[in-house]
């Protein structure tokens, strides 16, 4: 059994991301008994928030609003992949495209950067030997990886989920 009882809040700041928080509206004892209780007012959960964000940085305050959301809103929070392109405009939480277009790009130049390693040392060992050929064929590839990120489909994507099959076969192996 759960020790509290909570809410969900969505919270703005002031770089237009956003923030899960919960409320804790009921604390339980072991026994299910009530420890304590608090009314989610507005004044209540504006101070919480302030004790909240008093470690925050700088960019992020001051909120700009908050609400309570919906358990399918806070849900989208636990897909921890494109969280940080998450925007709520007051009535749903969706994601930004050109913030979740970019997460993608890292994403993809951190899969790419232990293969273009992998190519350094074999355009070195290709050079040792004078393996001309080889070192073309490197090159190539090397050039490949680069160019993952360039990916017009990328752009063009409109939803999470296009965006996630925007994954070139030369990153999987």
């Amino acid at each position: 059994m759960s020790n509290v009882d909570q809410m969900f809040l969505v919270i703005t700041c002031a770089d237009d991301s956003t923030a899960l928080m919960g409320f804790v509206i009921t604390e339980r004892r072991k026994d299910g008994s009530v420890r304590w209780q608090q009314l989610a007012t507005k004044e209540n959960v504006e101070n919480i928030i302030i004790q909240s964000t008093l470690s925050w940085s700088p960019e992020k305050l001051p909120v700009k609003s908050w609400r309570f959301v919906t358990e399918e809103e806070r849900a989208m929070y636990e897909q921890r992949e494109y969280r940080n392109a998450l925007r709520d405009d007051g009535v749903v939480i969706t994601h930004h495209m050109p913030t979740a277009r970019e997460i993608h790009k890292e994403k993809m130049r951190q899969a790419r950067a232990p293969l273009l390693t992998t190519l350094d040392l074999a355009i070195i060992r290709a050079d040792e030997i004078r393996d001309n050929i080889k070192k073309t064929d490197i090159i190539s590839q090397k050039q490949a990886l680069r160019n993952v990120t360039d990916d017009p489909a990328i752009e063009a994507a409109q939803t999470i989920e296009v965006l996630r099959s925007v994954w070139p076969a030369i990153l999987v192996g």
